[in-house]
């Protein structure tokens, strides 16, 4: 399965600075453990996996 990852930069005004962030997007289509499983590989501190309310 392939699944887009964006990376956001938060708490910086130049670019790669501050705190990094994988972020996935239209998510309700993944299990919990599928999302676990983003989080590991991306390897940041934080990650958000987003899906619309009542959809997941």
């Amino acid at each position: 399965m392939e699944v887009e990852v964006s990376t956001l930069h938060a708490f910086s005004d130049k670019v790669y600075g501050g705190n990094p962030a994988g972020v996935v997007l239209q998510a309700a289509h993944l299990s919990e453990t599928q999302m676990q499983e983003i989080a590991r590989q991306v390897g940041f501190f934080r990650d958000c996996i987003c899906y619309a309310l009542g959809s997941g």
